[in-house]
């Protein structure tokens, strides 16, 4: 079930997911998490926002394909490397409405 914007209600979770070069876990961690997304998407309106720190692989292309699955996927790219809290920070700012703020980490997926 993929978010459907307009019959949500007005309260939206977003999840913050720092990313920095991790092409080859995103769709794991997007496997991992799906579920979840889901089971929130009965509550609330749920968006997945990655924060690339300036990746140099693939990682916004693999994010692009979960944007097909889940439309509320949104990428905020940052030029220079920074640190986690500024780019937690930008998530939590950036202006679609927030009702809370989550977040977690690609690079803590270990495969199995």
């Amino acid at each position: 079930m993929a978010a459907d914007l307009g019959t949500k209600p007005a309260a939206v979770n977003r999840i913050l997911c720092p990313v920095h070069n991790d092409e080859l876990v995103i769709r794991l961690f997007y496997g991992r998490i799906r579920p979840v997304l889901e089971k929130l998407a009965e509550y609330y309106t749920v968006h997945l926002l990655f924060l690339d720190n300036a990746s140099t692989d693939r990682s916004s292309q693999q994010i692009e394909k979960i944007r097909e699955s889940w439309p509320a996927t949104y990428l905020i790219t940052l030029s220079e490397t920074s640190a986690t809290t500024l780019r937690l920070r930008a998530g939590c700012e950036m202006p679609l409405g927030i009702s809370s703020c989550s977040s977690t980490s690609t690079a803590k997926i270990h495969p199995k």
